[in-house]
């Protein structure tokens, strides 16, 4: 079943590492045995034309997008991704065509295509479920993650939203979006809050003349 399953992962065109774990079981066996899989550049390139993954376009093609739309400003000038059409597409870092997050898709979907397709043909949740597999993750990609890790240490700064999204995905990005959004808003109640609150604690009582009006005003900042 292994060689089986070794082969059928070549034969998508994907690079297999076998790595032991240093772990040892009950009869001094490695307990662990991690497959390392990875894909070169030709073969993420023709996976994500197949699944027809959108990535962003050069400035220069964005403009006949605006043309298109009338003028609209901000077009993002996104696009089904084609072999043929390489230089059309921007690259996702300066290092990478394809961000981590794509290449992540573009070989989870090469391990799950049809043999037919160029796939490995297997089914990732079935092995998880039939013990063949203890776990599938991706490996954490350093640059970025370090890049992320400074910023992290540095809350003043602005926030990495678009690397948030390239590295782990719209959801998360979207939730980043969102609490940025909502501190940067709840951050005008403050020093209202604070006054109300420290007259609350001088008098003793939750009821105070400045009450009133600092529920008038928080109903109209929500």
């Amino acid at each position: 079943e292994r060689g089986k399953m070794y082969k059928q992962i070549m034969h998508a065109g994907l690079t297999l590492r076998r790595r032991q774990s240093s772990k040892l079981d009950a009869d001094g066996k490695p307990k662990y045995m991690y497959l390392i899989i990875s894909g070169a550049k030709g073969v993420l390139e023709k996976e994500a034309e197949r699944m027809g993954i959108q990535k962003q376009m050069v400035d220069e093609y964005k403009e006949s997008v605006k043309n298109m739309m009338g003028g609209v400003t901000n077009v993002m000038g996104y696009e089904a991704f084609t072999c043929a059409s390489f230089d059309k597409f921007a690259h996702s870092t300066s290092a990478s065509f394809f961000s981590s997050l794509e290449r992540q898709r573009i070989i989870f979907a090469k391990l799950e295509a049809d043999l037919a397709d160029g796939g490995a043909g297997l089914s990732l949740d079935d092995m998880l479920a039939n013990g063949v597999f203890h776990s599938v993750f991706p490996l954490a990609d350093a640059r970025s993650l370090a890049s992320l890790e400074s910023w992290l240490w540095r809350p003043w700064n602005p926030l990495p939203l678009e690397e948030l999204r390239l590295y782990y995905g719209e959801n998360i990005g979207f939730y980043f979006a969102f609490m940025r959004h909502y501190v940067n808003w709840i951050s005008f109640m403050f020093i209202p809050s604070a006054i109300v609150f420290a007259v609350q604690l001088w008098l003793r009582s939750i009821d105070n003349p400045l009450l009133p009006i600092y529920a008038i005003t928080l109903a109209l900042w929500s």
